[in-house]
């Protein structure tokens, strides 16, 4: 038998899995890097509607 120079479907298939395995991570970090600035930013501009002057509450959006 000669020896081949081709990886075996073994090695392949965990290299596949490896690398696919990091992108996934790497995508998903991103995303939920997004997301969480996207939701801060939702929190923070609401909370500035309630608090119009300033540390004052609103209480008239209070009383609704």
């Amino acid at each position: 038998m000669k020896p081949t120079a081709q990886p075996s479907l073994g090695i392949l298939f965990t290299l596949g899995l490896s690398i696919g395995t990091v992108i996934g991570i790497v995508i998903g970090a991103l995303f939920t890097f997004w997301w969480g600035i996207a939701i801060l930013q939702t929190f923070q501009r609401t909370i500035r509607r309630i608090n119009k002057d300033g540390d004052h509450p609103s209480f008239e959006l209070l009383q609704q």
